[in-house]
């Protein structure tokens, strides 16, 4: 029978044999002798060492990498004390797994098992692993592995910066998967109909502080290991995490430009209209003050109202504008005050704003839009402050000569800041007001408004006790004189009036009260409510009037269009275009049009007089 198990040995693929303590072979089958490259022999003392040394040593037989690496002293010394398998390529490229077992009489048993395959798909696995480690380390979304218990046993460091910014020397098996969740139950993470699909949760911080996150959650079809599936039938789960605190930020900021966008589009509309309605009450207020002097007050009542109701709906258009950036030298004490004069409108009686201004015309260089809405902002924040109580609300503005700022700052008595909070009132959307309440331009907004306004903000508060906002600007040379200038209404007598005028505007009172008032003051006028015509008349005598006054928003041939078209006809001809709402229109059409002048409506007929005279008579 022991002949019998040799013959199978000795035929069987792998390289087998059996050696005594002191190295000599007391068995070896065909395999091994082959594997050494040495025959059989009749000697009676063949030792390992020698075939070792003679073939292996020669680099016949092992692959030179594992050669130079000293295989025959290795492998001496895993003979002399077995520890564990080692792994060698041979020549032919095939790699064997030497294993080496003491038996009972210490003897050596030594087995070459080939696991060519084996080996290098664990090599190609190693490598691919490898990647997929690189790969998890370096990705920006957080990977976590999880077991139906909520036991964590894997967290890439983009999870780790999400929840904890790091893990330091906390150790997976503390970690539970349901820490990572505001009020949300491991068995709504992993419900089996939701696998694959993206889900929004409320994640939480280790700090505690809780934000919105994506997730993908899968399962892993198999478990980890046999042993494992018949210990406990555990189910396997990849989470895939992405914080959404900043794309929600954009995203709202976003609605926020559309709303604004939104509801500048509507208050343009609005402002046409209710323009085109002041038009009418200041003008026949105008003509009604020269006909009734008894009324002269109440008249003049009638017009300082419309006036302002006017100045109302220019801030409205203000506050709603979003991308209209101009800069230019502006007068910020004006500026100041228009704010004021706004949320006055707006805030309670109980709330009284003391104003301490040192000099009326101070100049900066900016956005005369942008820099009304940061004032307004932080003049609504103080009255917000304050609320239904009495309070006050305390404006300075004062210039250093010495180091060229000016200085503006709004304080009140309100409600202050809570020490906790007062480090992110410059964040984001960041906000102590309800959302009932309205969120406005933001502190976040002003701040960076200001910043490229080469502005700082900075701001002292105590709590229960008020607030103070300090704005710093850089003072600026009064270039803005020139605008003053221009603006200036002039006093000087007029001679006769000359010249023939068609008023066009599609309001018919507008044009009824308008030719009234230039009739009364000696013009010979026209008034018609469609471009069309107008442009018929000039088209058949293009010499016969000297102006042309348009409203800009008509249908079917707007101002501007009114006025190319009469460019082409008549290219002395003065023109003259009316707006309710002057953002619209494209500024650079004015030195390709030669327009005379862009007049705001509402306008007094005082003001309208003017401004023909100054074109019609002065020749201006």
């Amino acid at each position: 029978m022991k002949e019998y198990y040799l013959e199978i040995l000795n035929n069987h693929p792998d390289a087998a044999a059996c050696c005594s303590e002191n190295g000599k072979l007391l068995f070896y089958n065909k395999s091994f002798s082959s594997l050494y490259l040495f025959s059989d022999t009749t000697e009676e003392r063949i030792f390992l060492k020698d075939i070792l040394l003679k073939n292996v040593d020669k680099g016949n037989i092992i692959h030179k990498e594992d050669h130079s690496y000293g295989f025959v002293s290795d492998y001496l010394s895993q003979f002399n004390a077995p520890m564990e398998n080692f792994f060698v390529e041979f020549n032919s490229g095939k790699i064997y797994e030497v294993i080496i077992k003491v038996s009972k009489d210490k003897n050596r048993l030594i087995y070459h098992k080939e696991v060519t395959e084996l080996k290098r798909s664990f090599e190609i696995t190693k490598v691919k692993l490898q990647k997929l480690e690189l790969i998890m380390e370096t990705i920006f979304s957080g990977v976590i592995s999880f077991n139906d218990y909520g036991d964590v046993d894997y967290i890439n460091k983009s999870a780790e910066k999400i929840f904890y910014g790091s893990l330091n020397n906390k150790k997976l098996s503390e970690i539970k998967l349901e820490s990572f969740f505001d009020n949300v139950s491991l068995s709504d993470i992993t419900n089996k109909n939701d696998y694959g699909i993206v889900r929004e949760f409320i994640g939480k911080r280790i700090t505690g502080e809780t934000f919105p996150i994506e997730i993908i959650v899968n399962k892993i079809n198999s478990n980890w290991s046999l042993a494992e599936r018949r210990k406990e039938n555990r189910q396997n789960f990849i989470a895939t995490i992405n914080d959404l605190t900043e794309s929600k930020k954009l995203a709202f900021e976003l609605q926020q430009s559309q709303k604004m966008d939104a509801i500048g589009s509507l208050a343009s509309g609005i402002a046409h209209d209710f323009n085109n309605i002041l038009s009418v009450i200041i003008g026949s207020s105008s003509l009604l003050k020269n006909t009734d002097q008894e009324q002269g007050e109440n008249i003049n009542n009638i017009i300082n109202a419309s006036q302002r109701a006017k100045n109302l709906i220019q801030q409205i258009l203000n506050y709603s504008k979003q991308d209209n950036k101009i800069k230019d030298y502006i007068n910020f004490s004006k500026v100041v005050d228009e704010a004021i004069q706004f949320i006055k409108q707006t805030i309670s009686s109980s709330i009284i704003i003391k104003t301490s201004v040192l000099e009326k015309d101070v100049y900066v260089y900016g956005d005369e839009t942008e820099i009304h809405r940061c004032i307004l902002n932080l003049l609504t924040n103080s009255a917000a402050a304050i609320g239904n109580s009495n309070g006050i609300i305390k404006v300075d503005l004062k210039t250093d000569n010495k180091s060229k700022k000016i200085v503006l700052s709004i304080s009140d008595n309100g409600i202050g800041i809570k020490p906790e909070i007062q480090n992110r009132i410059f964040d984001p959307f960041f906000s102590t007001k309800d959302k009932s309440e309205g969120t406005g331009l933001g502190l976040s907004m002003v701040r960076r408004i200001l910043k490229d306004h080469g502005a700082d903000i900075s701001f002292k508060s105590e709590y229960k006790k008020g607030t103070s906002f300090e704005i710093v600007f850089q003072l600026t040379e009064k270039k803005g004189n020139k605008l003053i200038k221009k603006n200036r209404i002039i006093d000087s007598k007029y001679t006769k009036p000359k010249g023939s005028i068609i008023f066009v505007d599609d309001e018919e009172l507008i044009v009824k009260v308008s030719v009234k008032i230039l009739t009364n003051a000696g013009y010979d006028v026209l008034g018609l409510s469609d471009g069309r015509e107008a442009l018929n008349l000039i088209k058949k005598n293009p010499t016969r009037f000297s102006l042309v006054i348009s409203d800009q928003n008509m249908p079917h041939i707007n101002g501007l269009e009114l006025a190319t078209k009469i460019r082409k006809i008549n290219p002395n001809l003065k023109i003259i275009i009316c707006s309710g709402y002057t953002d619209g229109i494209d500024k650079s059409d004015f030195g390709n049009i030669r327009i005379s002048k862009l007049v705001s409506k509402p306008i007094t007929a005082e003001e309208l007089v003017k401004i023909v005279n100054k074109l019609l008579v002065k020749g201006l």
